[in-house]
């Protein structure tokens, strides 16, 4: 199962694998005004000791670490949890500090808080409207709203139908 991860109202994605999108955290820094277009994921992959650096933990995990997708709606650079905090610290070591609580806030919660799960949905909804999408896909728009809508009234009623009347101050 994912974890939940929002920087800047921006959801970084994973993958199947749990490798996150590095593309989302550049995007996430950018907002923040702590990265600029000269510290894009792919120049970070190429630079000097972190392919290396990326080899070792895909031996440590006896899995691939980095994976980059070339077209296609998942496309990006995508790396599991501690190259992604390493790009993180590349960028920029105040923004390593958030990526980095953001990852522990999102393991330590309960997966189902109510907040992260709108906040989730309103940032997919703002990023819908940001990213740029070939002209056949427009339809994914409406699907994404929907989609996100559905998502927060799911998280709603698990949230209120985990509530008790008896011992809840929301129900007196």
């Amino acid at each position: 199962m994912s974890k939940l991860v929002i920087i800047e109202n921006t959801v970084v994605r994973q993958d199947a694998f749990g490798r996150y999108c590095l593309n989302d955290l550049h995007r996430a820094a950018v907002a923040q005004g702590k990265a600029t277009e000269s510290q894009r994921p792919s120049v970070f992959l190429r630079s000097e000791g972190i392919s290396t650096f990326a080899q070792k933990v895909s031996e440590a995990s006896q899995s691939a670490s980095v994976n980059i997708i070339k077209g296609g709606l998942e496309s990006g650079s995508w790396a599991v949890e501690i190259i992604a905090i390493r790009y993180a610290a590349w960028i920029d070591p105040a923004f390593e500090v958030q990526v980095y609580e953001r990852f522990r806030d999102s393991i330590k919660s309960n997966n189902g808080v109510l907040v992260e799960k709108v906040q989730a949905g309103l940032a997919m909804i703002l990023q819908a409207g940001t990213t740029y999408r070939p002209f056949w896909s427009t339809w994914l728009d409406e699907k994404a709203t929907v989609i996100a809508w559905y998502a927060g009234y799911i998280a709603s009623l698990r949230y209120f139908c985990q509530r008790s009347p008896k011992t809840d101050p929301l129900f007196s």
